[in-house]
């Protein structure tokens, strides 16, 4: 997808099927379907994995090469918390 359609374009793709997947598990709560979280849980999947893909390669340059997988992991800490 990256190849494709590029990094940016990317990004706002799955920026958008983020919140879409978050719009159905809201509706999944309300509903109280295990099957509609499901798929819910699966977008948020599809868009989390895209996400990483697009931004791994900007973090790695910002910053000098030899940092590189340090200045990704302080990124992803800082995201998750």
């Amino acid at each position: 997808m990256v190849n494709s359609t590029g990094y940016k374009k990317t990004t706002v793709a799955s920026l958008a099927l983020l919140a879409v997947a978050m719009l159905i598990n809201c509706g999944a709560a309300r509903m109280v379907s295990f099957h509609v979280f499901l798929l819910g849980s699966f977008c948020t999947g599809a868009a989390l994995t895209a996400l990483q893909t697009v931004v791994n390669p900007y973090v790695t340059v910002l910053g000098s090469p030899e940092g590189a997988s340090g200045q990704f992991a302080r990124t992803v800490a800082t995201a998750t918390t």
